[in-house]
């Protein structure tokens, strides 16, 4: 069994940096497979880029992947996107 650290990046503005959100060690099963549940939160807000990667402690394995927050925005009177500017 072989661990994996499995890291969780936000990107919820193109004028804020991104975001560390989550991180999580696990152990790969005895065929290579690993589940692993890794929240999003604090980060609710629709429209944010998550991307998350799973790397091997020497480097030397590495995946990414991206999906965006479509969720509601339990946050009452957030703009959303982020990005979207007021109308007034």
């Amino acid at each position: 069994m072989a661990p994996v650290t499995v890291t969780l990046y936000a990107t919820i503005s193109k004028d804020l940096p991104d975001v560390f959100l989550n991180r999580r060690d696990v152990l790969t099963d005895a065929s290579g497979h690993y589940s692993v549940v890794v929240s999003i939160a604090p980060d609710f807000m629709r429209g944010t880029l998550l991307t998350v990667t799973a790397t091997s402690p020497d480097l030397t394995s590495s995946a990414t992947a991206h999906a965006i927050v479509i969720v509601p925005n339990p946050n009452a009177g957030v703009l959303l996107p982020a990005d979207d500017l007021p109308n007034h």
